[in-house]
């Protein structure tokens, strides 16, 4: 947060300076539109902070900018106005790397904020990684005791996420809610659903594992998810289901299928080879949730 704000204060104090360079440091021969292409360099880096731009490139970038600009309204270019061109290419490079220094202490803000979300939640899901061996070894359960087993692929539809969007900022709004609905759909499937269930977060959606549950269990279970997301979050889940060992025997085939009926895997490519799949780990004995038949 400091930086953030040391880069704000050093951003409007060179503004500043800026707008007033030619009472600093007498005439200069500015070309006029310089004071709308320096503020306008800015803009993407604050509002769209993702391009990763080096530095130098941000030097460069400007001089076919200021160039053309004092080729249009017909400027001299070299000679006397040299130390004019100079400057002015001066002046927009060190905007923008100023205004992606900015930019970029925002986006770090955004992400701790959401972290700080994902982290202090009512929320008992983790990532995939760390939950597959555990479902693999639920998975093994219900095949040596012959017992009923769902994967559950829950995802929130995007046409339900409400937001205006303009052409600058819609991907940051668009991630940033998305993000957080994602927080809320966590709070409640650890709010609804058993202690026994494994809840997982997999590729921007979730990934359940429920023991003990047939199919019938899990459609009510479905509906009980989309109902409570509806009433309370206003949100529509997208929930595909897949159950062992009617419909597949391996982790890999349940969740493809789950991911399949979902309806809403974005990348085209089955689970395995995504890599959301491994091979199972061997057994090793982990703390906390009884694996008891």
């Amino acid at each position: 947060m400091r930086g953030l704000h040391v880069w704000i204060m050093v951003f409007f104090g060179w503004l500043f300076a800026f707008y007033n360079i030619e009472r600093l440091l007498g005439p200069t021969n500015l070309v006029p539109g310089i004071y709308l292409v320096a503020p306008l360099s800015a803009l993407p880096w604050i509002i769209l902070p993702r391009p990763h731009l080096s530095i130098p490139w941000l030097i460069v970038l400007p001089i076919p900018i200021v160039v053309s600009l004092r080729l249009w309204l017909e400027y001299p270019i070299s000679g006397a106005s040299l130390p004019a061109t100079i400057m002015e290419i001066g002046c927009v490079g060190l905007t923008a790397v100023l205004a992606r220094q900015v930019g970029q202490n925002l986006e770090g803000l955004r992400r701790s904020a959401v972290t700080a979300l994902l982290d202090h939640g009512r929320d008992r899901s983790r990532p995939f990684a760390e939950c597959q061996e555990e479902i693999d070894r639920e998975i093994r359960r219900a095949r040596t005791f012959r017992r009923d087993l769902s994967v559950l692929a829950i995802a929130v539809g995007d046409e339900t996420i409400g937001v205006s969007f303009d052409r600058f900022t819609q991907e940051v709004q668009r991630d940033t809610v998305r993000k957080y609905a994602m927080v809320r759909i966590a709070e409640l499937l650890s709010a609804e659903m058993k202690a026994s269930d494994i809840i997982t977060r997999s590729d921007g959606h979730f990934v359940t594992a429920l023991p003990e549950t047939s199919r019938a269990g899990a459609t009510r279970l479905i509906e009980k998810l989309k109902r409570s997301a509806r009433e309370k979050l206003g949100l529509e889940l997208t929930v595909g289901l897949s159950v062992f060992p009617e419909e597949e025997t391996t982790f890999v085939k349940l969740l493809e299928r789950a991911e399949d009926d979902m309806g809403n895997s974005r990348p085209d490519t089955p689970a395995h080879a995504r890599g959301l799949v491994r091979p199972a780990a061997p057994v090793r004995g982990r703390a906390g949730r009884s694996l008891a038949g």
